[in-house]
């Protein structure tokens, strides 16, 4: 009897060490398993590029000045006297190397907001003139601006219609600039302006602002 329950023993007892090594195995190959699955660590550079705006400038120039005008530089014979600005608007195109036509438009124009002048011959001899290039080509040429106030848009083409001026960033990293020259001309005629009898000229004003700026082009 006793014989029979020393065998029941060591069979649990084998039993029980078969079943922790076969946990121990289970355990082991679960966990080579898994380590085989992640690998080892491994890293990568990563580079963000960004490319330019195109961008669009403008610059209304510095003040128009027209003398002093006096009798003692505006006589007979003493020429006209003349005052100018220079007016631009610029792009320059993005840094990439392959550049949509990005299409950009804008107005130029001058504002009159007080002009006290008048006709002292007739009204169609003209006091005050304005002229206007784009460039280096006229685009206003001889504009009567002797009375009134108004907005005198520049043209595209020599005293034309259209108004909406366009530039476009074609190639990278190019710099595109139009760029206008405005000149107000007070005449100096042949008769007395600044007679005391009739219509003229002296103690008057002609104030204006030059304006450039983005539209759009449809």
């Amino acid at each position: 009897m006793e014989e029979n329950q020393n065998k029941k023993k060591n069979s649990k007892v084998l039993s029980v060490i078969a079943i922790a090594t076969l946990l121990v195995g289970v355990i082991g190959a679960t966990y080579a398993y898994f380590v085989g699955q992640i690998g080892s660590a491994a890293t990568a550079n990563v580079t963000l590029t960004t490319g330019t705006n195109d961008v669009v400038t403008f610059s209304a120039g510095s003040a128009i000045t027209i003398g002093p005008v006096t009798q003692a530089n505006f006589g007979s014979g003493a020429g006209d006297k003349s005052g100018s600005t220079t007016a631009t608007a610029q792009l320059k195109a993005n840094n990439q190397a392959n550049v949509a036509t990005n299409s950009y438009c804008y107005q130029a124009y001058l504002t009159v907001s007080t002009n006290t002048f008048a006709y002292t011959v007739n009204s169609s001899t003209p006091e005050l003139l304005l002229n206007v290039t784009k460039n280096g080509t006229a685009v206003i040429t001889n504009k009567d601006i002797t009375t009134g106030t108004a907005t005198v848009y520049f043209p595209t083409t020599n005293n034309g219609s259209t108004t909406k001026h366009t530039f476009a960033a074609t190639t990278k990293n190019t710099t595109t600039t139009d760029t206008f020259n405005v000149t107000v001309t007070f005449k100096n005629l042949s008769t007395d302006q600044s007679s005391t009898t009739g219509t003229n000229n002296t103690g008057k004003t002609f104030t204006g602002v030059i304006h450039i700026e983005n539209v759009a082009c449809s």
